[in-house]
């Protein structure tokens, strides 16, 4: 049973100023509760903030102002113990008032002068009442193992959920045009693809279609949709579990989003940098081609006003940093050089996997890190492996290369350095500390980075297998 839920999360944080219009005037009146202070917050993407704040002391709070709301769910916040309750206000109407019962916050709530906190108000009363049978049914069920009896409550279930559907359904055709109809079209779950005794192929034909009509029901353009939960739990939905987790279908669901929320101007600042932001602080291999993608296409490109020159001159510059070792591109072509002073170049390795180990003589990581590298590195020669161990010490420490190389058994590798810099290889590749690695196919593609020398092994088994999974 899909149960429309707006969970509450207290955030204290501020937005930019409201569209003006004829002002705003909502009396609250609470029984049973008995501080002087009420919050009125707001919902923005996944959180919640403060708008305002009532002092009464007679039970009767109000919220008034020059300006009119941005249309959506507002929150009543009562304290100290932060209960809250939900209400709506449209752009229509914004002189109303409320009656609640701090003892019974979810179905005796009531609204004078406002046809759509009444409908909601109805709403919410209806599913309160529901919740718990449903919730008492599923707990039951946790602990049955008579199977008799899981299908006489699996049934009774069901009866409940056709209920509420049925209450929502002549909700949403008596009322098509409410808020609460629009939250309720928003929020329902579709059937999810059944994919039992499905081929392979049948399988992605119905997660495709699923995909591909997730949003019929979803207005991109509804303020008032975007000022509730709804509107960033259907849209990270969407991008977190509907798109395969790889760099470039993220890429292609991200583009679609922003396109979608375009029509909202302040929908679309949050998302363009809600997932530049998500995706900036991944700890995933390969998701830096996202933000570098939304630096590229949104921000460089002035399609985001609200950045100063500043900020947008330090997101080109990281963009820079990283797009030459982006997964899937081909390693950077470097020379470097071997202790007899004879030149090599990264992709004159002969092997079915290279691993670029970029190492330093006095990083204590390093020499932490090089007895699991020759673990591997013997583990793994046999199946093509082959490790370009590169100093990145320089100058003067550049002779503590082959001192260190020797010393700490690394003979085995192909040992190079640079110790002039002349093949900038710190820009490159992007060298801010050590150790680091990049795995490589035999076309010199890099197929994985970010690692730690303990996961070498892990993530090269997972290669292995994939590419031998994928030649059957």
């Amino acid at each position: 049973m899909k149960l429309l839920l707006l969970p509450f999360l207290f955030v204290f944080g501020f937005l930019s100023p409201l569209h003006a219009g004829t002002g705003h005037k909502i009396d609250i009146k609470i029984k049973n509760y008995y501080n002087d202070t009420l919050i009125l917050g707001y919902y923005l993407g996944d959180k919640q903030f403060i708008k305002d704040t009532s002092i009464s002391k007679t039970g009767v709070f109000t919220f008034t102002g020059k300006e009119n709301l941005d249309p959506g769910i507002y929150l009543a916040v009562l304290l100290p113990e932060k209960n809250v309750f939900q209400f709506m206000v449209d752009d229509k109407n914004q002189q109303f008032s409320i009656e609640a019962d701090a003892k019974h916050l979810s179905d005796r709530l009531s609204a004078k002068n406002s046809a759509e906190n009444t409908l909601f108000f109805k709403y919410i009363a209806y599913i309160s009442s529901k919740k718990p049978v449903a919730d008492s049914l599923k707990k039951v069920l946790k602990i049955t193992l008579d199977s008799t009896k899981m299908k006489l409550i699996q049934e009774k279930i069901k009866i409940v959920d056709e209920e509420v559907k049925s209450f929502q359904n002549k909700l949403i055709a008596d009322n098509p045009k409410s808020f609460t109809a629009a939250l309720i079209n928003s929020s329902q779950e579709k059937n999810f693809p059944d994919y039992t005794n499905k081929t392979d192929a049948e399988k992605i034909k119905l997660y495709n279609h699923y995909k591909l009509h997730f949003f019929d029901d979803f207005n991109f353009s509804d303020l008032r949709l975007f000022r509730s939960p709804i509107y960033f739990q259907k849209v990270d939905f969407y991008v977190s579990n509907l798109t395969t987790q790889h760099p470039d279908s993220i890429i292609k669901s991200l583009d679609y989003i922003l396109e979608k929320t375009q029509s909202i101007t302040d929908a679309y600042q949050f998302f363009l940098s809600h997932y530049f932001n998500t995706y900036i602080k991944s700890k995933y291999v390969g998701m830096d081609a996202v933000y570098v993608h939304l630096i590229d296409y949104y921000y460089s490109k002035g399609r985001a006003p609200w950045v100063d020159e500043a900020s947008l001159n330090k997101m080109k510059e990281a963009a820079n940093d990283i797009r030459p070792t982006l997964i899937g591109r081909y390693a950077p072509n470097l020379t470097f050089f071997r202790q007899d002073s004879t030149t090599i170049k990264v992709h004159d390795i002969k092997a079915k996997y290279t691993v670029l180990f970029f190492w330093a003589p006095d990083c204590q990581h390093c020499e932490k890190a090089i007895p699991h590298v020759i673990d591997f590195y013997n583990q793994f020669k046999p199946q093509g492996v082959e490790i370009l161990s590169i100093c990145t010490g320089l100058l003067d420490e550049a002779k503590d290369c082959w001192k260190s190389v020797e010393k700490k058994h690394m003979e085995a590798f192909v040992n190079v350095n640079d110790p002039y810099l002349s093949s900038n290889f710190k820009v490159f590749y992007d060298i801010k500390s050590t150790p680091k690695f990049f795995i490589l196919d035999k076309d010199k593609k890099i197929i994985s980075k970010g690692i730690g020398a303990e996961q070498l092994g892990e993530v090269m088994s997972k290669i292995i297998e994939f590419d031998t999974l994928e030649k059957k």
